[in-house]
């Protein structure tokens, strides 16, 4: 009997989330038979790459992140092109693109520029005073400039708006050294959001309840599945469609000092790579080709990603679609398909197997995944949105935070600490009825009704490092 069960347990801090069960598939089963979660991305950070779960103490976290040491150079105005051998080329510094809020620039006097192409070569060499900059914080920076081999040339080499390459210093001997560079950092903030659930029954039929129980771990009160599963979509909402509360208008009263408080709100992996990623967009009507990732790649290369894994989060109609361009990227579409036939135990009968999970290209492995963000018409499956025809490639390794260290580019952070983390804890209204002191343990009533009820509270946020390695693919109309 149900009754019977509940002793296993005996008290309220043995009642446990949904998710403990997670490695008891006999258990876990029957709990997610009812509502049937897919695979989401908190699911994927939680149960399927490691050591992505971890703590904060504070509502809110900066992630500060180097920029690259090297960089490139733009000629936003032409002063002058050489017009004869040896006469210098003269330019002017783009003073959005080259110049920090500080003046600071990364060209240096006695450094070689690449003016051309591989094909045709230019390279040009800065002189002691050949850098000019006036105008305190917000300089014009001049920048004159000597053809190495003489060349004599115009806008059909260099044009205004041309990313022109920095090269190798060149010095004479017996000079003096050269001037250092500044290398700047990108800041960002990520707040937490609380998020909350709750689930009430009354007492007699809280004590006629289906509870799951493994000795051991605790006991779950079946019923109440439901409300952990709204739990979770409202993390997964967060974790991948968020976007930053920066409406000031926008605020909570708190229960504890009667005051008003702020709402904070985590930004998702889709706001983050819409802000700062590749956006990879594609015919919904001709589908996804492998070609389509040569794209990715080339991306992938002028950002120095060199991540060996790319987790490929994708909504059904792209997830199949994919499997069907694999098999004719490699079969032709009359192709031979004798090799994707597999044998049914004890039956003569085949199945045709479409079983391509992974797609190499680029040294990069891009492990596929139906994800279930993008399918639920409650989510982002409604038709409106595209959600079945869209994907996000996030590369998964490890990023560089000036403060923290090596920390991983995608991750989840409970608020907390101190051995207190506030991840699905679980609290009770305990009534007259008595089930909450007789079965629960507890020892007070807090309202006089004959029920019993549970609250839930998290408080996560979900940081991302490096979104710039983030790809948003979307399948759009013809």
């Amino acid at each position: 009997m149900a009754d019977n069960l509940m002793i296993v347990g005996g008290l309220a801090e043995n009642v446990v989330p949904l998710h403990t069960f997670i490695n008891k598939p006999v258990v876990k089963s029957k709990l997610f038979r009812a509502y049937g979660a897919g695979l989401m991305y908190t699911y994927l950070l939680k149960y399927f790459t490691p050591d992505r779960e971890l703590t904060i103490d504070a509502p809110t976290m900066t992630s500060q992140e180097k920029n690259y040491f090297w960089a490139t150079i733009h000629a936003a105005t032409i002063v002058s092109y050489p017009a004869a051998p040896g006469a210098p080329f003269i330019f002017t510094l783009d003073p959005t693109l080259d110049i920090d809020s500080l003046g600071n620039i990364s060209v240096r006097e006695r450094q070689i520029l690449n003016l051309g192409t591989l094909n045709s070569q230019i390279r040009a060499w800065i002189p002691v005073g050949g850098i000019a900059s006036t105008g305190g914080l917000a300089p014009t920076v001049t920048i004159t400039c000597y053809p190495v081999q003489n060349d004599v040339f115009g806008a059909t080499a260099v044009a205004v708006g041309d990313t022109i390459t920095l090269g190798s210093i060149a010095t004479g001997p017996e000079s003096v050294g050269v001037k250092s560079t500044v290398t700047g950092y990108n800041e960002y903030t990520h707040w937490t959001q609380s998020f909350a659930e709750s689930f009430a029954v009354g007492d007699p039929q809280m004590a006629q309840a289906h509870w799951a129980v493994k000795e051991g771990i605790g006991w779950w009160l079946e019923e109440s599945a439901e409300t952990e599963f709204k739990l979770d979509f409202q993390l997964e909402d967060a974790a991948m469609w968020g976007l930053p509360n920066l409406n000031s208008s926008i605020t909570d009263v708190s229960d504890f000092s009667s005051s008003s408080v702020s709402v904070g709100m985590n930004k998702g992996l889709w706001s983050w790579v819409n802000d700062y990623g590749y956006i990879l967009n594609y015919d919904m009507s001709s589908g996804l080709t492998v070609d389509d990732f040569n794209n990715v790649c080339e991306y992938y290369e002028s950002k120095g990603m060199n991540a060996p894994t790319a987790l490929a989060m994708m909504g059904g109609n792209l997830y199949r679609n994919m499997e069907t361009t694999l098999k004719d990227y490699i079969t032709g579409t009359t192709g031979a398909l004798n090799e994707l036939f597999t044998p049914k135990s004890g039956d003569v009968s085949k199945d045709l197997t479409m079983s391509f999970k992974n797609l190499v290209k680029g040294g990069i492995s891009f492990h596929m995944v139906n994800c279930d963000s993008f399918n639920n018409p409650y989510f982002m499956g409604a038709v409106k949105a595209n959600g079945k025809y869209s994907g996000i490639l996030v590369p998964l390794g490890m990023a560089h935070d000036e403060k923290q260290g090596a920390v991983p580019n995608v991750s989840v952070r409970y608020r907390g600490g101190d051995g207190y983390i506030r991840n699905k804890v679980i609290t009770y209204k305990a009534g007259r009825g008595g089930f909450g002191k007789q079965k629960l343990g507890l020892a007070y009533t807090n309202h006089l009704g004959d029920w019993t009820g549970m609250d839930w509270l998290t408080e996560a946020v979900y940081p991302v490092y490096e979104m710039w390695r983030l790809t948003a693919i979307k399948g759009l109309a013809a």
